[in-house]
C-alpha cells in the first residue's frame, strides 16, 4: 500500500485476516493444479499403457478447474491484478478511480453471492431423493437450477 494510508484498528485486522484467507485459497488452488496434473497423467497411463481408461477423471478435473480458478481469483482481485479495462480507468481521476474500484468490488461480491446461492441450490436439488440425478456420474452432469 505505497502512497495510501495504512489501515488501523479493525480495518488492519480485517486486512490481515483477508490476506491470510486469500493466501490459503491460493495455496489450495496451487495444490489443485498439482492434483489435476497427477490425475491427468495417471489417466493417460491407464488409457494408453493398460487400456483401462478411468471415466471419472475428466469430470473431476473439470470441476477442480472451476475451483482452481475461483480460489486463485480471490488473490488476483486482492492484489489488484484482476482483469480490468485500463482504457477506461486510465482516464479517470484518482477519486473517480476509487469509485470505479468500489463499484467493481460490489459487482464481484454480487456475482460471488449469486454463484454461491445457485451452486448450493443445485447441489441440494441433485442430492434430494427422487431427483433424476440418482448416480454420482449423473449428479455431476445435472444442469444448474438457476
Amino acid at each position: 500500500m505505497s502512497g495510501a494510508a495504512r489501515p488501523r484498528g479493525v480495518l488492519a485486522l480485517l486486512a490481515r485476516v483477508l490476506g491470510a484467507l486469500t493466501d490459503a485459497a491460493l495455496a489450495v488452488s496451487a495444490l489443485g493444479v498439482l492434483v489435476s496434473l497427477a490425475l491427468i497423467a495417471w489417466s493417460v497411463v491407464m488409457r494408453y499403457v493398460f487400456n483401462r481408461a478411468p471415466v471419472w477423471v475428466d469430470d473431476v478435473v473439470g470441476f477442480m478447474l472451476v475451483g482452481i480458478v475461483m480460489l486463485a481469483a480471490a488473490q488476483a482481485l486482492r492484489r489488484g491484478e484482476h482483469i480490468g479495462v485500463d482504457l477506461l480507468t486510465g482516464r479517470l481521476s484518482p477519486r473517480q478511480r476509487r469509485w470505479a474500484d468500489a463499484w467493481s468490488a460490489l459487482a464481484s461480491l454480487a456475482v460471488s453471492l449469486i454463484l454461491l446461492v445457485n451452486g448450493w441450490q443445485s447441489a441440494m436439488f441433485s442430492r434430494s431423493p427422487g431427483s433424476s440425478a440418482s448416480s454420482p456420474r449423473a449428479r455431476s452432469r445435472f444442469p444448474c437450477t438457476c
